[in-house]
Order: structure tokens, then sequence, then C-alpha cells
């Protein structure tokens, strides 16, 4: 496994194991404007969290179901901010909606954390995973994906 240390010891690498966020500096970072729950991935690019948002960003009252992700590679942030921009004014019913973007210190290191609508079910690596897709599955999905890249283009002006 390849490291590379980005400061104040957090390290990134091609397959990040453990997470190196303590949960309170993360939810302190945030301003209390998020409960966090169970760790939900982890990897190269950084950790998901399940997490209740219960302030949106102008601090008030809201609550929704959002999967939290903490970007670890500051490397990576023009590839975020492309991504950002993309989903920003994306609407559809296969994708998770773009809550909240910005950037936090945790354990004095700046992060950038991106809030996406929780979308409850099974993720396609697990699918795999109990074996290969029935056709029926695998032209649900590919439709369903079309419908996004068209949305996507529509929306790319």
């Amino acid at each position: 496994m390849v490291e590379q240390k980005l400061g104040a010891g957090i390290h990134s690498s091609k397959l990040m194991t453990t997470n190196p966020f303590k949960l309170s500096e993360v939810e302190s970072a945030l301003r209390g404007r998020y409960i966090l729950g169970k760790e939900i991935g982890i990897g190269g690019q950084g950790v998901v969290y399940r997490a209740e948002r219960i302030l949106d960003g102008n601090n008030q009252p809201c609550k929704n179901d959002v999967a939290l992700k903490l970007h670890l590679d500051p490397r990576q942030d023009a590839r975020v901010e492309r991504e950002i921009r993309a989903a920003k004014n994306l609407q559809h019913p296969t994708l998770a909606t773009l809550l909240e973007e910005g950037i936090i210190a945790v354990g004095g290191v700046q992060t950038r954390f991106i809030a996406w609508d929780f979308i409850e079910g099974e993720s396609l690596e697990k699918k795999l995973k109990n074996g290969p897709l029935t056709e029926r599955e695998t032209v649900k999905i590919a439709l369903e994906r079309g419908e996004f890249f068209a949305l996507a283009g529509d929306n790319s002006s």
C-alpha cells in the first residue's frame, strides 16, 4: 500500500482501511449541525458517514438523512470541485442530491466535506459480490444511468 502524508498525521493511500478522524472532532468542526452515525465506507478518497443534518448552512433547522463524505487528499480538490459543479443542478430519482459542501478544519487539518441525500439500498459493489447481475438487473441499471447522463448533458451549460 502506497501512503503519502497529507498533514497533521493524516495519510492518503490507494486503499485506506483505517479512519483517521475522531467522531467528536468531525462533529465539532461541523459546529454541531450534523449528528454523525455509523461509518458507511472508507477508501482512497476519504470516509463516508451516515449522518443527520439538523441545521443547514444558514443554521436554519432541518432534518436530512445524509451521506457525509470527508475527502482526505487535497490533490483531488480539482476533481471534487468538478463533481460538485456538475451535481449542484442535477435532480433525478436515481441520483443523490447535493445538500451542502465546504471545507472544515478537523483536528487542525483542512478537510473538504460533501453532504448528499442518503439513498437507502444496496451498493452496486455489494450486489456484484453476490454474483453476476441478471440481464433484467443490468438493463434496469443501464436505463437509469442513461436517463442520468441525458439529464447531465442537458445541465452542462
